[in-house]
């Protein structure tokens, strides 16, 4: 077999395999069947079919290179995986994990401040540059939140000092009153 003819057919088996990934992941969108299933029934269903094409499937697996079948099989399964998950539907979050989620969005991925009170925790310093976020915490209340920020930061005589912010906050991250310790 030519190299031409070999790489021929090994693309167009890519594409049939290809072919079975993008019609397993619709199919498993509109049955709700897992796309692992329904790929396995696919390929079985293109193996079986033909005998002609069955022999010459595996006449050119014994002839490719153990290194190509690697790499074949690697695409395969990333396009697999890139088109499965693509097709997949995000989790359904519970109320609470709803909740927690429109709470913590409103906090700094980096430090764990809170958005809305730091702000004006800088705008009440002597020297805003030297803030430095020591922790946050907060209590929820439901429909507010009780939030509690250490901090430190130098004081008019240069000292580096640490205080504390209280703040009541709703959950659309606005301060609703706030002092300052």
């Amino acid at each position: 077999m030519s190299v031409k003819t070999e790489v021929t057919n090994t693309i167009a088996a890519f594409f049939v395999v290809l072919g079975c990934i993008l019609l397993s992941a619709l199919l498993s969108v509109l049955t709700e069947i897992p796309s692992l299933f329904i790929l396995a029934a696919l390929l079985g269903i293109v193996w079986f079919k033909d005998k002609g094409h069955r022999q010459r499937a595996l006449a050119l697996w014994r002839e490719t290179s153990t290194a190509k079948k690697f790499w074949v099989g690697f695409a395969a399964l990333l396009v697999y995986g890139m088109i499965s998950s693509a097709f997949q539907e995000p989790p359904q979050l519970t109320a609470e994990q709803a909740h927690v989620q429109r709470i913590e969005q409103h906090f700094s991925k980096w430090d764990g401040s809170h958005e809305g009170l730091t702000p004006i925790i800088k705008a009440s310093m002597h020297n805003p540059e030297s803030y430095e976020h020591v922790k946050t915490t907060y209590v929820d209340g439901g429909e507010t939140l009780q939030v509690t920020t250490a901090f430190r930061g130098t004081n008019a005589f240069g000292a580096v000092v640490t205080q504390s912010a209280y703040a009541v906050v709703d959950l659309n991250g606005n301060v609703l009153s706030h002092s300052l310790q």
